[in-house]
């Protein structure tokens, strides 16, 4: 199954059908609005919303936390991890799934600079079992059983008034890192890298009048294929990378390949290698292994065509 979360509740992509499910099927889903992330935990479901994180199960929901989420992630400790996006000073809190305890994790060197608060919006875990964290103006990593949060800055010149919107870490290892102004960011071996600036960095931006360039520096979506491919949501269209052929070159899917809506809010993969992505005003759409859309909104069973960031 696919969860889908938009600003008026929670949708649901039946596995072996295309059928939605709105939420107000589905008894006291239809309370939890403003889906930012899902996250299965057995046979839980786990919604970030800006009013709280929740779970749902056997048709019942309940509130864990009561702070602002953004993010969400199920580490290979066992425990699942929420970023928070109002609070100071920053930091994640850390969850038992099983008891639903909960702890605040700071971070050492972090909360307010220059009298502007720094949220969190992103989360992923590496092959070592590395945190990383992706907030306005760096990335954070914590090693296994340090609860110490290294900053991480993108390279010699980053931008400390970005945000790292979106973390992914690929087969190989890598980092692939989603911001708001300068584009997409590789950091090569992640589960290796230190902040010395001794790492293979790249930085990937659109170009005007390149076309295998990425398509907008907007970079909100970002995932890791089974295939070893790359797909990146912007502001301007979807992309397509593979690193190992494509040299740095990017297949661009705008509105004449059939892309309805340009400004995407999420990706996800089924089972069947098809690509799935939310959208900031046009419902969702698939694209299959042929390269054609299918869309579906409104008509399909949506209550609305308008979803979040990272909400599927």
């Amino acid at each position: 199954n696919i969860w889908l979360g938009t600003g008026k509740g929670i949708f649901l992509v039946m596995a072996g059908s295309e059928k939605i499910q709105a939420a107000a099927e589905m008894a006291s889903l239809s309370a939890i609005p403003n889906v930012r992330e899902v996250l299965q935990w057995k046979d839980e479901i786990w919604f970030a919303t800006p009013q709280g994180l929740f779970f749902w199960k056997e048709n019942r929901s309940k509130k864990i936390l009561d702070a602002s989420i953004n993010a969400l992630i199920l580490c290979s400790d066992g425990f699942i991890y929420a970023a928070p996006a109002d609070l100071s000073p920053q930091g994640i809190f850390e969850i038992h799934p099983q008891t639903k305890k909960s702890r605040f994790l700071p971070f050492s060197k972090t909360g307010k600079q220059n009298g502007t608060y720094r949220k969190v919006w992103s989360l992923a875990e590496d092959r070592h079992g590395n945190l990383w964290v992706g907030a306005q103006g760096s990335l954070y990593r914590s090693k296994p059983g340090t609860e110490v949060f290294q900053p991480f800055f993108a390279g010699e010149n980053g931008d400390n008034d970005d945000i790292f919107i979106d973390l992914k870490i690929d087969q190989q290892g890598n980092l692939w890192a989603g911001t708001l102004k300068n584009g997409l960011y590789f950091i090569e071996h992640s589960d290796l890298a230190d902040s010395s600036g001794n790492n293979k960095f790249l930085n990937f931006k659109h170009e005007p009048g390149n076309r295998n360039s990425l398509s907008n520096n907007t970079a909100e979506a970002v995932f890791a294929s089974k295939n070893g491919k790359i797909w990146v949501g912007t502001d301007g269209g979807l992309n397509r990378l593979d690193p190992a052929n494509d040299n740095g070159t990017f297949r661009r899917y705008l509105p004449e390949d059939g892309l309805r809506d340009e400004k995407i809010m999420a990706i996800v993969e089924d089972d069947s290698a098809r690509i799935w992505i939310s959208t900031a005003g046009h419902g969702i759409s698939c694209l299959d292994t042929g390269g054609f859309f299918r869309h579906f909104c409104k008509k399909d069973g949506l209550i609305t065509n308008d979803f979040l960031l990272s909400s599927g």
